[in-house]
C-alpha cells in the first residue's frame, strides 16, 4: 500500500487534508470524552506534528482506493 500511496500525483487537495486533520482532532476529543475527561469539549488539543502527515496519508489512501 505504501508504494501505491507514494505514487499519488499531484499532492492531495489541501482542503481534503485539512478536513481529515479536523476529523483527527474530533476523534482525539471523543477519545478524551470516552475516557471520562471532564470538559473534554473545551480541552485544548495541541497541534502536533502527527496529525498532518497522518491526514495526508489517509487522503492519499482514499484516492488510491477510489481509483482502484
Amino acid at each position: 500500500m505504501d508504494a501505491l500511496v507514494s505514487k499519488v500525483e499531484p499532492d492531495p487537495p489541501t482542503v481534503s487534508v485539512q478536513s481529515e486533520i479536523d476529523r483527527l482532532f474530533e476523534s482525539a476529543r471523543a477519545d478524551l470524552k470516552q475516557r471520562g475527561v471532564k470538559d473534554a469539549d473545551k480541552a485544548q488539543i495541541p497541534e502536533c506534528d502527527v496529525f498532518p502527515p497522518q491526514a495526508d496519508r489517509r487522503v492519499r489512501v482514499g484516492l488510491v482506493v477510489l481509483n482502484w
